[in-house]
């Protein structure tokens, strides 16, 4: 199985912390957030890493560089930014593949995904794939999946004001070969995966909630916490 990273974003929550220094190439503990999820993909049996870039290029290549020594990570420029729909129907069109883990790069979770690779192999014959996620405490800064009594996925919401719950998305998947079709079928050229593919793919991904933190970095303080936590979960 191969990966796509998404890393372009210009990180703007982070203020001057992202000034030079993209987000994804923040420190935690002794390694950038790229690291830390490249590892764990490496360690998930990941054989490849796509990334795209397009903030501070030149900073991630040298990163890449540096990683290359021990994972294969192939960097997708962007001159203009495509929208994270639009880099993935980018990838799929040139590449082509029966499946693919695709995660925001900005975000420091505990989960080592083992769990999420297994959801996807055991629901292969009854979704199109697998959606991570996670328990927020501030819902309306997320996407919130909607269930029905019985457990079943039925709604999502997209960064709203009212009270769908605290179920949120972790921006964490695995697509099979029928929701990549659905994609490739698509226009995704400035989409957005939450916005626009989610919605189409409601209660056909099945969910498997991440276990230990999650930390969405897009604030110096989900930053720190992200520090103080990898250096509390390291003694």
């Amino acid at each position: 199985m191969n990966a796509l990273i998404l890393g372009a974003g210009f990180g703007t929550r982070l203020g001057a912390l992202s000034v030079d220094t993209p987000k994804i190439l923040q420190v935690i503990g002794n390694e950038t957030i790229l690291e830390i999820n490249v590892r764990k993909l490496s360690t998930l049996g990941v054989n490849k890493i796509f990334l795209n870039v397009h903030h501070l290029s030149h900073l991630v290549e040298s990163e890449v560089k540096k990683l290359n020594s021990e994972f294969q990570i192939e960097l997708i420029y962007e001159k203009e930014l495509q929208g994270t729909l639009g880099t993935l129907g980018n990838l799929l069109d040139r590449e082509g593949t029966q499946s693919l883990l695709v995660m925001h790069g900005d975000n420091y979770f505990e989960d080592n995904l083992f769990g999420l690779r297994a959801q996807f192999y055991a629901h292969a014959k009854h979704s199109l794939g697998v959606i991570a996620t996670f328990q927020t405490k501030n819902p309306s800064s997320s996407g919130i999946l909607g269930f029905a009594e019985d457990g079943s996925w039925i709604t999502f919401h997209e960064k709203s004001d009212e009270d769908f719950g605290n179920i949120a998305n972790a921006a964490i998947y695995i697509f099979n070969q029928y929701a990549i079709q659905e994609v490739s079928q698509m226009e995704c050229k400035g989409l957005d995966i939450s916005k626009d593919l989610l919605p189409k793919l409601i209660g056909k991904l099945s969910i498997y909630p991440l276990q230990g933190v999650f930390l969405d970095i897009g604030t110096p303080k989900d930053l720190e916490l992200a520090r103080m936590h990898r250096i509390s979960f390291r003694q």
